[in-house]
């Protein structure tokens, strides 16, 4: 009897982190449709592409912040969906990530401010990584780092609006400080 209850819930597990797999699929096929895009923009050298490449760039960040947001918030509550721990990790390692990562490399060259961009996009990869982080199995208690991501919401919000924030200061456009009139004395 014990035996059968342990390959029940084995197999719940298993069942469960199907899911896990089909986020997976589904964020690379966001992920690959967005880099795509984005480097079909790439090769064009007028101003409204690059307004364009960045405005895609932003959307698909946001895109990628939020799926994970409700992927691990969502998670823990839903009736028979709880993947365990290491499906997250999975999602987030595997997949967000490494999709993020190729974006900004693609789109790398549209940014007004490479530095500000990179530090962005940053951000952005250390909330993906802090998601995995905070995510707990359905029934396990929350500790430490959890415990805070749980109860603080509006550090949650912040802490995801912060890389969009800076993401778009990387896109805004340079001022524009007017012709500069060069004069030779004589």
């Amino acid at each position: 009897m014990r035996a059968s209850r342990a390959r029940g819930a084995a197999n719940a597990r298993g069942a469960h982190n199907r899911f896990v797999v089909f986020y997976v699929i589904g964020c690379w096929m966001f992920g690959l449709a967005w880099i795509a895009v984005l480097s079909a923009l790439g090769w064009s050298d007028r101003a409204w592409v690059a307004v364009l490449r960045r405005g895609i760039f932003l959307v698909g960040v946001s895109v990628i912040l939020g799926a994970t947001t409700v992927i691990v918030a969502a998670s823990n509550g839903v009736d028979n969906f709880n993947p365990t721990r290491t499906g997250v990790w999975f999602y987030c390692l595997g997949c967000a990530i490494p999709v993020t990562v190729l974006a900004f490399l693609v789109a790398r060259s549209a940014f007004n401010r490479m530095l500000l961009g990179a530090v962005g996009t940053l951000a952005a990869l250390v909330f993906l990584a802090a998601g995995g982080a905070a995510f707990r199995e359905y029934g396990k208690p929350i500790d430490v780092f959890a415990m805070t991501a749980h109860d603080h919401h509006a550090l949650v919000i912040s802490a995801l609006l912060f890389p969009l924030l800076l993401l778009g200061a990387a896109c805004w456009p340079f001022r524009s400080r007017g012709d500069v009139e060069l004069s030779t004395p004589g």
